[in-house]
Formats: C-alpha cells, sequence, structure tokens
C-alpha cells in the first residue's frame, strides 16, 4: 500500500470515528531526509473539555514498530506542546525500533520538554486499548491489511516507575481502581 493511500486509510478512520475534521496539524520530520515525517492532528471537544491528538505517517514505520498503527492523545490542557512531546516519542520508539503495543512506556519527557514536564507532573507516554471510543475505533483493515489505533496517556514518574516494576495488566488495574481520569492532565500521580 502506498504512503498515501495508507494515510488517507488513517485520516478517513480518524475523522468517521471522532466525528468531526481536524482544527489543526503539525508536522514533524526526522533528521533522516529519506524517512517519513509524521502530522499530529488536531481535533477538538472528543471528550469534553479535551482535544485528541492524532499521529498520521507512524504506520508508514510499521517494519521498525513492528505493527502497523497510529495513536491518539486526548487531554485537557497543554496543547501547544502535545503535538511536539508525541511527535518525539514516536520518533524514539521508531528509532530505537520498539514494539508498539498495549503496554508500551516511554519515559523521559522531561528531556524534550522540560517545562511541560514539570508544569504538569508528566514524565512518560503510556500506550493502550482505546476505551471511550466509538465501537471499531481501535482497529481497521487498510487496503485488506489490520490496523490498530492504540491510545496514548500521560503518566508521572512513580506511575511509570510502578508499571515498569508491576507490569502491563497490574499498573491498568491499579489506574481502574483508583477511577484515574488518564486524559486530565491535572490530575496527581495515583501514586
Amino acid at each position: 500500500m502506498n504512503e498515501k493511500s495508507l494515510g488517507l486509510c488513517y485520516f478517513d478512520h480518524f475523522v468517521l470515528h471522532l466525528g468531526a475534521n481536524p482544527i489543526d496539524h503539525h508536522v514533524f520530520c526526522p533528521e533522516d531526509e529519506k524517512a517519513s515525517c509524521i502530522q499530529i492532528l488536531t481535533f477538538d471537544n472528543i471528550f469534553s473539555g479535551c482535544r485528541a491528538f492524532c499521529s498520521l505517517g507512524l504506520s508508514l514505520y510499521e517494519e521498525a514498530i513492528a505493527n502497523l498503527a497510529e495513536v491518539i492523545l486526548p487531554i485537557s490542557g497543554g496543547w501547544e506542546s502535545i503535538p511536539f512531546v508525541l511527535a518525539n516519542t514516536l520518533f524514539y520508539i521508531i528509532k530505537n525500533r520498539l514494539i508498539l503495543r498495549r503496554g508500551t512506556v516511554i519515559g523521559g519527557i522531561s528531556n524534550i520538554a522540560p517545562e511541560f514536564a514539570q508544569r504538569f507532573g508528566k514524565q512518560a507516554i503510556y500506550f493502550a486499548q482505546p476505551f471511550g471510543f466509538p465501537e471499531g475505533f481501535g482497529e481497521l483493515v487498510c487496503d485488506s491489511r489490520p490496523g490498530r489505533v492504540y491510545l496514548a496517556c500521560l503518566i508521572s514518574q512513580s506511575e511509570y516507575l510502578y508499571r515498569k516494576e508491576k507490569g502491563t495488566d497490574q499498573f491498568e488495574e491499579l489506574l481502574e481502581e483508583r477511577g484515574v481520569d488518564v486524559f486530565d492532565i491535572e490530575r496527581p500521580s495515583c501514586i
């Protein structure tokens, strides 16, 4: 599948399931001029008081991340920094050939956006199966190839360390038990 049709497949999927067109987009390109850029599309009011930031172009790195996937990060604030933080996290995953799947967690937000990390107390991005979206949002088919959409969640340093120590299932159980709203950027750490 060529770059244009894969991007259009995911774009159409986002617009269909989110019920809106993006209100903004940002383009981030890696240092390697031969590599593909990643766009971060911004959708407004998908959840009350939140904007949703969707990647477009990550799926072109299927071999590097061992998955045909894009991500969505709904969040209640910090909107001016989110596209940069999300794109840089995705390029880190690509560069290091990490498998993107439920439970993938990437720390180090303070290395790329120290003021953002300090202001909101969020040091890492955790990837999960999407919840709260219309049925079928997390999976799609592009030219008879199965693709996925993962939910990106901002988490604190202590939550990051808990996930690293206890694993995906226990971390997600903790979030559920404590009623954590991962879309609220102002929320305190649950640990």
